[in-house]
């Protein structure tokens, strides 16, 4: 700041923020935050902790934050063939299963797509009544009519960013930017996110029913129906 001439306009208190005491380290609660608190998931970074921290401790009760909140949209797919060569592989499909998700490029992966891209939960940072307009934990359920004959075997999903008043910026996020999931993807954007759920064929038309549920710093999708018949 110094070398730029903005010493006396900016001042960088080095600690953590949940750490900051009001009157030494800062003489007035604050105007505006601006967070990069995301990961491929949009919650690992705790972006829900530090939001509600922030209303309650640092910010005035007209502050501004940016982003202003985020949702959640996902798609149904599966996700690798069954078949290599005329090798059938999908005994091996269960043990890729996992609660949580990490992240992967979907324009770089073979799938086959389940569901259109759907909204699963919407985060609004600037909401009036924090506590109640923004819960740490929220569970729902959805259901879909599958598209293709396949296995239903992972949930990718990924984020968009509230940078305005209202609406969402398609150019701020992870959108895989495939034909119908949004986009363009801007460049250095995170990978979307996926989760491996345990494998069920489906036929075109059936209904899949999913739970979806987050807490503080993960999002998380159960597979209701169809159950997977064993082996």
């Amino acid at each position: 700041m110094k070398h730029h001439g903005y010493e006396k306009q900016v001042r960088i208190i080095r600690k953590d923020c949940r750490q900051v005491v009001m009157g030494k380290d800062m003489a007035n609660r604050a105007d505006l935050l601006v967070m990069e608190l995301f990961d491929y998931g949009f919650l690992g970074e705790g972006c829900l902790h530090f939001v509600h921290f922030a209303w309650n401790n640092v910010l005035k009760e007209d502050a501004l934050i940016l982003p202003r909140g985020g949702r959640i949209l996902a798609m149904l797919v599966q996700l690798l063939p069954d078949d290599v060569e005329g090798f059938d592989l999908s005994p091996w499909a269960v043990f890729r299963f996992q609660s949580d998700y990490y992240g992967i490029d979907l324009r770089n992966q073979p799938h086959v797509r389940l569901s259109e891209p759907f909204e699963v939960f919407d985060f609004d940072f600037g909401a009036d009544d924090i506590d109640d307009a923004l819960p740490v934990q929220a569970k729902k359920k959805l259901e879909f009519a599958a598209k293709a004959d396949a296995t239903f075997n992972g949930v990718v999903f990924w984020f968009q960013l509230q940078m305005v008043q209202e609406g969402f910026d398609e150019s701020y996020g992870n959108a895989p930017d495939l034909e119908g999931t949004g986009g363009p993807r801007p460049a250095g954007a995170l990978n979307q996110a996926l989760q491996w759920v345990d494998p069920v064929k489906v036929k075109r038309g059936q209904t899949i029913r999913l739970n979806a549920s987050h807490n503080s710093t993960r999002i998380r999708f159960e597979v209701l129906a169809p159950e997977r018949l064993l082996p």
